[in-house]
């Protein structure tokens, strides 16, 4: 199985793409697809949090429309030689709330803001309340190896208070339950989540 996506993706050697470097075959390649190809027709405005190697900032470069707006953020400036032309490239930690805000207030508001970045659940968390209030309504933000959540390298653990999933599933009981959010709705697949903006407060429920 694979797709244009997907052979951009391993073209440009992201671990999105089912040949990925380290952990070929999550399927996030798939999933992306699924929920942003309607993003496709016209320009948008993209953040990825973790460029590293520059390979996911290409892919989106190359699949969305020409115009669209692709920034990246790390904490090593190494990788500003990586980004493609065109691109935004902002050297910083994502867990640094001044520093996001700089950042949103240059290039924001986004209709996707992707997290591939640190994985430790106080940067993740961080970077979700102060990136959120810079999505657009109807965009995604989408955060990606949820698995670091029951790692306790990263600050994880089963269940244990803190951690990014267990904050999202506070999140989560607002959207099901019908409670003051402003969640239209929560995608979770494996090690993945999209979580989707309401476009207006009208909106509700969980897709």
């Amino acid at each position: 199985m694979s797709s244009y996506l997907d052979g951009l993706g391993i073209k440009f050697k992201t671990d999105k793409s089912t040949k990925g470097r380290k952990r070929p075959g999550l399927g996030y390649i798939f999933v992306y697809e699924k929920y942003l190809e309607s993003y496709r027709d016209m320009p948008i405005d993209l953040l990825e949090i973790g460029v590293q190697r520059g390979g996911s900032i290409r892919m989106w470069k190359e699949w969305f429309h020409p115009r669209s707006n692709i920034s990246g953020i790390d904490i090593d400036p190494i990788w500003e030689k990586n980004m493609p032309t065109g691109a935004y490239f902002f050297q910083g930690d994502q867990g640094d709330s001044v520093f996001l805000k700089k950042v949103a207030k240059d290039k924001g508001p986004w209709d996707i803001v992707i997290d591939d970045g640190c994985h430790d659940m106080v940067p993740l968390i961080t970077s979700y309340t102060v990136l959120w209030e810079y999505l657009k309504p109807g965009g995604f933000y989408i955060v990606e190896d949820l698995g670091t959540s029951y790692q306790e390298e990263h600050g994880g653990g089963l269940k244990k208070p803190g951690t990014f999933v267990e904050f999202i599933k506070d999140k989560l009981d607002f959207v099901v339950s019908g409670g003051p959010s402003d969640i239209e709705s929560m995608h979770f697949h494996k090690q993945i989540v999209f979580i989707k903006k309401k476009k207006s407060p009208h909106d509700s429920g969980l897709s």
